[in-house]
């Protein structure tokens, strides 16, 4: 779900990193900044199916199949450090002290923690 939340989210009120990257985009653009421009980073297209189909079909609507609810934590993590990239690059791009990309450390402690509470499940 967090991983719909921050990229797919459909919403206009929603904060998305697609969002964000239009918005940067948008004033690159206005200030004849072009050549700046932010590109959507490629992953794993099943990958991001599935996340949008376990979204659709189970979150909002209770009616996902057992085939359709299989998501491969390795996918998801791939999925999560595409974002990240993509994040990154946004926050490259934009000259202000107060916008800062994931560090690679912070990314590390992230999926040290999410290992540690995968494992906590089966024990």
């Amino acid at each position: 779900m967090t991983l719909w939340k921050i990229y797919y989210d459909n919403d206009s009120k929603a904060n998305t990193i697609p969002k964000f990257r239009n918005t940067v985009n948008d004033m690159l653009r206005n200030c004849n900044c072009p050549d700046k421009q932010v590109k959507k980073q490629k992953g794993n297209r099943k990958t991001e199916e599935t996340v949008k189909i376990m979204r659709r079909q189970f979150l909002a609507h209770t009616d996902m199949t057992r085939d359709d609810s299989r998501i491969e934590v390795s996918d998801m993590s791939e999925l999560l450090d595409v974002m990240c990239k993509e994040f990154n690059c946004i926050c490259e791009v934009v000259d202000d002290d107060q916008v800062v990309g994931m560090s690679k450390n912070e990314i590390g402690k992230q999926k040290y923690s999410c290992r540690r509470q995968l494992l906590s499940l089966y024990i």
